[in-house]
């Protein structure tokens, strides 16, 4: 077989998650990495129904925060310079779309070396989400 295993995480995502992980556990969020935007929306159109599948079926966001119910309330995207191409910024202003319209908020956070709690929360208000959406009980 051709295949060998592999971490979930890139060595920056995971730096990531680290931090995110005192977040969400003040939060009492539980944090989804790697979710398939196939996962997280359904297509609504019977007619062309293969054709708007298959522009979500191969991908992805970072992370999805979510209650302990696990109804998702933000999706982190984690943009590094992998965002700069052409064929990523398509990608990204799809996402961007998409979730405009959904009830999840989507949060990029701009990739760097090292990470802090501090961090992550000032690019979660920057965004205008405040953090303890959905957390006691209030719609997202």
């Amino acid at each position: 077989m051709p295949y060998k295993d592999k971490y979930i995480l890139t060595k920056n995502e995971y730096l990531f998650y680290n931090e995110l992980k005192k977040l969400a556990a003040e939060n009492k969020w539980i944090i989804c990495p790697k979710v398939g935007l196939k996962d997280l929306f359904e297509i609504t159109a019977k007619e062309n129904y293969m054709a708007y599948f298959g522009k979500i079926s191969q991908k992805h966001i970072d992370f999805i925060i979510c209650k302990d119910d696990l109804k998702p309330l933000y999706a982190i995207e984690l943009d590094d310079n992998s965002h700069k191409t052409e064929k990523a910024k398509e990608a990204d202003e799809f996402k961007n779309e998409l979730f405009k319209n959904s009830r999840i908020k989507l949060i990029r956070i701009k990739a760097c070396k090292e990470y802090s709690k501090e961090y992550i929360i000032r690019n979660i208000e920057n965004t205008g989400n405040p953090l303890n959406q959905g957390v006691q009980g209030s719609n997202p």
